[in-house]
């Protein structure tokens, strides 16, 4: 073989910092301050440096200079699924309030699976991401993983909330906001209730179930509950079973604990011949816009969740660069209330019922 053929077929080498500067006729050092954003270097300079690195095609490799400088501007947003409008929206609130002081948001989409949970975790950490935004799957959520880590990012629990108690969190009043529903209901003359919810190692699986079966406790009422998974079909099904006794029998109000549950519900209700709210009434955890645009509208508690996302921006901002020499203290727990919502899907049981 040819031995010029032999160099030509190799990769040519990635340009470095020191070529940028040879190239423009200056210092290493100030191609490396207008690549970092530093504000010792002047407007002109910078630019300079920016459009001759752009034709050079020099890229940062990003991951040593997080090792060089201890500092990666990285946060992780660790989550189930931005299937769901609550998540997706929850994102973006994050994304602007982190990205005004610099920092860059990295999403990771576990599916409730604690491999899948782990493994972003994991895969943050190798990334020296500075904090973690993380929505935990498991009881022990990011704490176990976290333990054996010298100097371990901070970790700002968002809307769930493990039984570690290490991490900060910021989560929304699902108990009051349940009891909240149930008094509602009741107060239209419901006694017969049910209600449709997630898996229950989740801390918002249990403080909704739990605070609408305080709810009716205290008019001496009994709720049917079923355990399941937050998605629509799981609901379609186990309402087609919940519902289908005779009128004098099955419930007459229906909470399904979560977006997803709600359209599940509907369909299946609507299969069934059953109106909302003339045969049966629907209320439902959180409020996505189509909440407001179906026929009927549905009754809600819907969590603050612009407020929310700020409240964890910033959390996590005060524990990754704190100003001064500030002692750091321990886990900080904020509960922000919600708001009922009543629309049409809610109202009296039928007559006779």
């Amino acid at each position: 073989m040819d031995t010029n053929d032999q160099g030509s077929s190799a990769a040519a080498p990635r340009p470095t910092v020191q070529d940028v500067a040879r190239a423009l006729g200056v210092s290493t050092a100030t191609v490396s301050r207008a690549l970092s954003g530093s504000p010792n270097v002047s407007t002109a300079t910078r630019e300079k440096v920016m459009r001759g690195a752009a034709q050079l095609g020099y890229q940062p490799n990003v991951l040593a200079r997080a090792l060089r400088q201890e500092r990666s501007s990285l946060v992780g947003l660790v989550v189930p699924d931005v299937r769901s409008d609550f998540f997706a929206a929850a994102s973006s609130v994050l994304q602007r309030a982190l990205e005004e002081h610099g920092f860059r948001l990295i999403l990771g989409i576990t599916g409730d699976d604690p491999d899948a949970d782990r493994d972003y975790l994991v895969t943050l950490l190798q990334h020296r991401a500075e904090g973690i935004v993380h929505v935990p799957c498991t009881d022990e959520g990011a704490a176990p993983l976290l333990g054996g880590v010298p100097t371990p990012p901070p970790v700002v629990e968002f809307l769930r909330q493990s039984r570690s108690n290490v991490a900060d969190t910021v989560v929304s009043n699902e108990r009051e906001g349940a009891r909240q529903l149930a008094e509602h209901l009741i107060a239209f003359g419901h006694r017969r209730l049910a209600v449709l919810a997630g898996p229950d190692r989740f801390s918002t699986t249990r403080d909704r179930v739990g605070g609408f079966v305080d709810g009716a406790d205290a008019h001496g009422l009994e709720v049917e509950v079923r355990y399941g998974l937050y998605d629509h079909d799981w609901t379609h099904r186990e309402t087609l079973t919940l519902m289908a006794g005779d009128a004098e029998t099955r419930p007459t109000a229906l909470f399904a604990a979560g977006n997803r549950l709600v359209s599940g519900a509907l369909q299946a209700l609507s299969e069934l011949g059953l109106r909302v709210p003339a045969d049966v009434s629907l209320v439902g955890a959180d409020d996505p816009d189509w909440f407001r645009g179906c026929t009927p509208s549905v009754t809600t508690f819907a969590a603050p969740l612009e407020q929310m996302g700020l409240v964890a921006a910033q959390t996590l901002l005060g524990r990754m660069r704190p100003k001064g020499r500030q002692p750091r203290v321990g886990p900080i727990h904020a509960l922000l209330g919600g708001q009922l919502i009543v629309r049409g899907s809610s109202g009296p049981p039928a007559a006779g019922a």
